[in-house]
């Protein structure tokens, strides 16, 4: 049976089997790398806070998706009100919706 990764336990058994496979890989005493979505991530921190025998021994990462529509947020909160978002609609580069969507964040295009 699959249990849920969000799940403490279903969560420390994986990075515990991260780190034997890092054991294995690159040595003893190192430590591991873990790239996690970001619901996984605040996870994998409050565990890493939270048991004594956890703390420094992972590096935990933020994966690129989330990193990237953070970036876009950002952006789209310093573009907001600038005045580009009526050009881009004025100009019919965007539709409203479309600029609405750039500006939070959220207009993702898949290639």
């Amino acid at each position: 049976m699959t249990a849920p990764a969000h799940e403490y336990q279903t969560l420390l058994t994986v990075i515990k089997q991260a780190e034997e496979i890092n054991t294995v890989v690159v040595g003893p005493n190192r430590k591991v790398v873990i790239t996690l979505d970001m619901a996984l991530y605040e996870r994998a921190k409050k565990l890493e806070m939270l048991l004594e025998d956890c703390k420094e021994k992972w590096v935990l990462h933020i994966g690129e998706f989330h990193t990237v529509l953070c970036a876009l947020r950002v952006i789209g909160s310093t573009v907001e009100g600038s005045g580009i978002d009526d050009a881009w609609i004025t100009a019919d580069i965007y539709g409203p919706v479309t600029t609405r969507k750039i500006l939070e964040g959220k207009h993702e295009k898949i290639c």
